[in-house]
């Protein structure tokens, strides 16, 4: 008797993910300095809490008011939504610092509530949210990768963004043997990552004592010497070079390098 073939299928791996956070503030009077704090605030928790599993779902917007009939959770594609109220009593007459620690508090209570929603583990979201607490509500990131050594395995290239209440700045940091490390200043764009994610997407040696950093079409190259030095490269795809400088220019608050 033939026992026909069975046939195995592997189950599909799910990938973890960032879970974009976007915090706003919607009816009433905003407060002094919410939306400037707010945005810091969001980058904090979107890139400090752990990656999750969550299919369908790749953003969440913390709408905070000071109506209590807007509550509640919506969803819209894969957008998320949670309203919530906001404790405006004394915001004004707070500090920058107690005004971040507030929303920052406000976003975690108000994430809880979603992670229960997307039956995601709570416990992560305490694991980020402490991170957060102990790093000073500070947030410096790592971009295009991991640390890169060039070829002849002497100098480590690391590109990072430093978020600020002001802007975002990009440097590369370049290490040698000697663990000196010479910092290079690229360009300041706004808090969020939207703008140098524009700008950045790749890195890569080019040479020894040269690394190239380039947008996602290529079109933008930084190519930065170990001594400093910033040279740029451009490769128009459907435009010329002075259509891609005003691209730079809108994306950067503060640019380092010639055009």
């Amino acid at each position: 008797m033939l026992i026909p073939a069975v046939k195995v299928i592997a189950p599909s791996k799910v990938r973890e993910k960032l879970l974009w956070v976007q915090i706003n503030w919607v009816f009433g009077e905003r407060p002094p300095e919410f939306q400037r704090c707010a945005s810091f605030v969001a980058n904090l928790f979107t890139f400090k809490l752990p990656s999750v599993v969550c299919k369908g779902t790749s953003k969440v917007n913390i709408d905070f008011t000071t109506y209590a009939n807007m509550e509640g959770i919506s969803k819209f594609d894969s957008i998320l939504s949670m309203a919530e109220l906001f404790p405006t009593e004394g915001f004004e007459e707070m500090n920058l610092v107690e005004k971040i620690e507030l929303i920052a508090r406000e976003t975690y209570k108000a994430l809880v509530q979603v992670y229960h929603y997307l039956n995601l583990d709570v416990a992560q979201l305490n694991i980020g949210y402490q991170k957060i607490i102990a790093d000073n509500y500070q947030l410096v990131r790592t971009l295009v990768g991991s640390p890169k050594l060039n070829k002849s395995r002497t100098v480590t290239a690391i590109v990072i963004a430093k978020y600020s209440l002001d802007g975002t700045d990009i440097q590369i940091n370049f290490c040698g043997k000697d663990n000196k490390v010479k910092e290079v200043q690229l360009f300041k764009t706004l808090p969020g990552w939207f703008d140098h994610g524009r700008l950045l997407h790749t890195g890569k040696w080019i040479e020894n004592d040269t690394f190239e950093l380039s947008n996602k079409t290529k079109e933008i190259n930084f190519r930065v010497d170990i001594s400093g030095l910033i040279n740029m490269r451009y490769q128009p795809i459907g435009r010329d070079a002075d259509g891609i400088k005003e691209e730079i220019r809108f994306f950067t608050l503060e640019r380092y390098f010639e055009l």
